[in-house]
């Protein structure tokens, strides 16, 4: 499908990109996680926290697209 200028509309990531992508972003929160524990020595610190919520948030948004319908998929 084109736009009004004859530019082609920018496509959607099909679901195993989308995958490949939230697996990225959780990993790198894991070690970002993991590094500020390692700082911090503790789970417990607010950064550490507002971290672990993140990845809990992307680890949710993977198992949706993973195991439901594509449609899921942000």
């Amino acid at each position: 499908m084109l736009s009004e200028n004859k530019v082609p509309w920018p496509q959607q990531p099909d679901h195993a990109t989308q995958l490949i992508s939230l697996e990225n972003e959780i990993h790198m929160l894991r070690t970002r996680m993991e590094q500020m524990f390692i700082e911090k020595q503790s789970f417990t610190v607010e950064d550490v926290l507002e971290i672990s919520m993140l990845l809990d948030i992307k680890i949710n948004e993977y198992m949706k697209c993973k195991n439901l319908k594509r449609s899921y998929c942000n």
